[in-house]
């Protein structure tokens, strides 16, 4: 399963401070949660420096929804929230299979 989350602090504010928090929460995440989180990226949109895409992949959406409930994800949100521009915008997907077809969906493979 993969996890997409959009975070956007203001252009006029401290934006490392907020990028500060999201790495370490990374690597925390990481290793709490050992092979069931797959990959944990933090991206930064080169144009809008302000933007950040959080990239995790994770064994299945029963551990993500886990992690989510932790003292440590809670603490994040919690200190992210003052800082951000807009509230934390998290896609939950999957892989498709062979074929997508629009207003139908995955098609087996």
């Amino acid at each position: 399963m993969f996890v997409i989350s959009y975070v956007e602090f203001p252009p006029q504010a401290n934006v490392e401070t907020g990028q500060a928090q999201l790495i370490p929460y990374g690597t925390t995440t990481n290793q709490s949660n050992g092979t069931s989180l797959l990959n944990y990226s933090v991206l930064r949109q080169l144009d809008r420096p302000n933007r950040y895409a959080l990239l995790e992949i994770w064994d299945n959406q029963k551990n993500y929804d886990t992690w989510q409930e932790t003292d440590t994800t809670k603490a994040l949100v919690t200190n992210l929230k003052p800082l951000q521009e807009s509230p934390l915008d998290h896609r939950l997907t999957s892989l498709c299979g062979e074929t997508f077809v629009a207003n139908t969906g995955c098609s087996a493979r």
